[in-house]
């Protein structure tokens, strides 16, 4: 899907609902809140291509900093 429910966060990508909200807050996943003018509650739509995004830039973090594989020597 191109967007997701927080909710749907743990299940799609393993990332929990605080932490999902968490990443909307920094900036480093995008969302958006929809609601009808006078409502109380929205509805908050993730954007799947964002949060794809944010695990390839924290994988290529973390390969940068990965230790040299004893088994490569």
């Amino acid at each position: 899907p191109e967007f997701c429910r927080p909710w749907d966060m743990p299940r799609l990508f393993g990332i929990g609902r605080t932490y999902t909200y968490q990443l909307i807050n920094e900036g480093k996943i995008k969302s958006v809140s929809l609601r009808k003018r006078g409502a109380r509650f929205g509805v908050r739509l993730i954007s799947c291509d964002s949060v794809r995004e944010f695990l390839a830039r924290e994988m290529e973090k973390a390969e940068k900093n990965a230790p040299p594989c004893p088994i490569d020597r």
